[in-house]
């Protein structure tokens, strides 16, 4: 039993590949499959997931292992895998960070499986779901306000640049104006803001003095989320 688990720490590329040696790298990376995906479960009950994401974590570091495992040292096969690779184009969007990192944590814990160190590749994993999820029940980067899109229209002569401060002030913690666009052949001008509004702040008070200066023109105001390095509404 204890040369069974020094051998985890002992890495066999170059070995010959074996229906054993296959079978305990695929299951120790499935165990880091589940660890992973459970893990990620656990940090996004509240939010929601995909359990076609989260099947995904389960079995990448069995597939990834087992590649590792038959390319060995074989230069050629690696080129070979490395071509088919380039030819995969993703056109979806860009993913969560969040779900990135996962991915690349399975990666990892995957390659150091189909390289041999099995028992790095548990610990990496086991350490690194543990931080995420201690990062996320202790809030860590979480922004303390929530910030809003605020768009208004308004007529061509009016000076958008200072005609709010004073409702800004009153009712919002900070303000940026983000984009100023014309509308109806330059009749109308749209602008758009983000903000966040004071605690115990009504929003159709702050909205009903904005509409009081746009001359009760269209105005909006939706929650912003912060997500894959971008704003989305």
């Amino acid at each position: 039993m204890q040369e069974f688990f020094e051998n985890l720490f002992v890495p066999s590329v170059g070995l010959s590949l074996t229906v054993g040696s296959m079978l305990i790298t695929m299951l120790f990376a499935i165990l880091i499959g589940v660890i992973i995906a459970g893990g990620y479960m656990l940090v996004n009950r509240r939010d929601g997931y995909s359990s076609y994401f989260v099947t995904a974590l389960l079995v990448l570091p069995a597939v990834i292992a087992i590649i590792i495992m038959m390319i060995g040292s074989n230069i050629a096969r690696a080129f070979s895998l490395g071509g088919v690779f380039a030819l995969i184009r993703f056109r979806s969007e860009p993913g969560n960070p969040r779900d990135i990192t996962y991915i690349c944590v399975t990666m990892a814990s995957g390659l150091a499986c189909g390289t041999g160190y099995i028992g790095y590749g548990v610990i990496f994993a086991v350490l690194i779901t543990l931080l995420l999820i201690i990062i996320n029940a202790a809030g860590f980067g979480k922004q303390n306000q929530k910030a809003m899109m605020l768009k208004i229209t308004i007529p061509e002569d009016l000076d958008f640049e200072n005609a709010f401060e004073d409702v800004f002030d009153k009712y919002t913690k900070f303000h940026k104006l983000d984009r100023v666009k014309t509308a109806d052949f330059g009749s109308l001008y749209q602008i758009q803001f983000t903000t966040a509004l004071r605690d115990g702040t009504k929003q159709k008070e702050f909205l009903d003095e904005i509409r009081t200066i746009n001359a009760n023109l269209t105005v909006s105001m939706s929650s912003i989320v912060y997500e894959e390095g971008r704003k989305t509404f």
